[in-house]
C-alpha cells in the first residue's frame, strides 16, 4: 500500500501513464488500459460536500430540513477554507 503522493511518484505509475491532470486537478488515473475504451479524466472530482445540498434534496429533504442539518448537526460547506465540523448532536 502506498500513500497517494508515493504512488504518484512511483516509477511504475509513470511507466503506466497513470497520472492524470485536468486544470488544477492532478491525481491517479486508471491502471487498466483498453484499446477501444481507454478511459481517462473527463472532469475533476467534486470538492468536499460540493453536491451535498443537491443530494439531500434528491432524497426528499426540504430547504428547511437542510438548514436545520447545517445549523444543528454538521456545518460542512463546500468552500475550501471552511473544513468540516463534526456532528454537534446525534440524529
Amino acid at each position: 500500500m502506498l500513500y497517494v503522493d508515493e504512488a504518484m511518484a512511483a516509477d511504475h505509475t509513470a511507466h503506466r501513464e497513470m497520472v492524470t491532470e485536468l486544470g488544477a486537478y492532478r491525481g491517479l488515473g486508471t491502471p487498466i488500459k483498453l484499446s477501444r475504451t481507454p478511459g481517462g479524466t473527463r472532469s475533476a472530482p467534486p470538492r468536499f460536500n460540493e453536491h451535498g445540498e443537491a443530494v439531500l434534496r434528491a432524497r426528499g429533504f426540504s430547504d428547511a430540513e437542510i438548514a436545520v442539518l447545517a445549523r444543528e448537526v454538521c456545518s460542512c460547506r463546500s468552500d475550501a477554507d471552511s473544513g468540516c465540523v463534526l456532528p454537534k448532536t446525534t440524529l
